[in-house]
């Protein structure tokens, strides 16, 4: 008897789906013992220092010349070493010459940043990576005004979804009642689901406003009619975010203004 014969077919199909079960199960074992050993092999104090060492380079750079962090780690290094011939040097003069003359200062900059002690580098980091002061740096992606806007309307946002929670759950208390603040007990996990959901919630309209502010290279060779097209396309997008921003920020105050009240 042929050994393909000698049991059902049906076994060994079940032979095969538990063959397949196996690896499924195993698979994340082996990720882990690859992860593992890998990580064995890494010197990840050399790693950390080099990421340091050039993160300092760029917040450096960024205070000097006036531009973004992210400007420079997209156009001019990064990790994986020079940015050559991207696509915002080589359709644009100035900025091509910018960062042909940040390139030359990268050395200087390097060893100016591994002089500093530990609070020099905190006080560099806190000038250059803080939310609102970097705000005012140069970024191709999006001008000063629109990035400061953008994180007006997160902070708005915040407040305005985590006074519904308190309102939604009838946690907030007035000024005027005393002993109900003093019997009032909120548990800080209530405070951490809020602060997540709070996050969750405001970066759905921001994430739209970014979106309508986007922007995509355009052939300089185009026909005239398609280049006033683009324009006339960017600025209705300009429009319609500044009014939405500014329309939402006005709900998210009042609605603060009327949960506080």
């Amino acid at each position: 008897v042929p050994s393909t014969h000698q049991r059902p077919t049906c076994c060994h199909y079940c032979q095969g789906i538990g063959q397949g079960l196996r690896d499924v199960c195993c698979a994340p074992l082996r990720s882990l013992q690859t992860f593992t050993s890998s990580a064995r092999s890494t010197d990840w104090d050399e790693a950390l220092a080099l990421y340091v060492g050039l993160l300092g380079v760029h917040c450096l750079l960024a205070l000097r010349s006036g531009t973004s962090v992210t400007m420079l780690r997209r156009h001019l290094i990064n990790r994986d070493g020079w940015i050559h011939y991207d696509m915002a040097s080589t359709s644009s003069a100035e900025v091509k010459a910018l960062l042909q003359e940040l390139g030359a200062q990268v050395p200087e900059a390097f060893l100016a940043f591994a002089e500093m002690d530990f609070w020099s580098r905190c006080r560099l980091f806190l000038r250059a990576l803080h939310p609102y002061s970097s705000s005012v740096l140069l970024s191709l992606e999006q001008s000063p005004a629109i990035r400061m806007k953008l994180k007006a309307d997160v902070m708005f946002g915040a407040l305005a979804v985590s006074a519904f929670f308190f309102a939604l759950t009838e946690s907030g208390t007035s000024f005027a009642s005393p002993e109900a603040c003093a019997q009032s007990s909120i548990s800080p996990w209530r405070f951490v689901l809020m602060g997540f959901f709070s996050a969750s919630f405001v970066s759905i309209p921001v994430s739209l406003m970014s979106w309508f502010w986007q922007r995509s290279f355009v052939d300089s060779a185009s026909s005239v009619n398609v280049l006033q097209r683009h324009l006339w396309r960017w600025r209705l997008q300009d429009c319609f975010m500044w009014i939405f921003s500014f329309c939402y920020t006005i709900f998210c105050c009042v609605y603060v203004a009327l949960f506080i009240a």
